[in-house]
């Protein structure tokens, strides 16, 4: 798994909440499941995306159409 980024979101999350004010509502334990499906499945789009391109370019472009929507 992607320790980097689900550092930086559980990073957000106190920020958010302590810093800017952002009230909290539900279980910590859904948000920890939702950012660590959401970090797997960025995972897994960009292995997928690697191993079909031939070259760095068509893989980064590639990429960028995939994760701008």
């Amino acid at each position: 798994m992607d320790d980097f980024g689900c550092f930086d979101a559980t990073m957000r999350f106190p920020v958010g909440t302590l810093w800017f004010g952002v009230p909290f509502r539900g279980h910590l334990s859904i948000l920890a499941l939702g950012i660590t499906v959401f970090v797997l499945a960025g995972l897994g789009l960009g292995l997928f995306l690697s191993t079909m391109a031939k070259t760095q370019q068509q893989s980064m472009i590639t990429a960028f159409f995939f994760t701008s929507p």
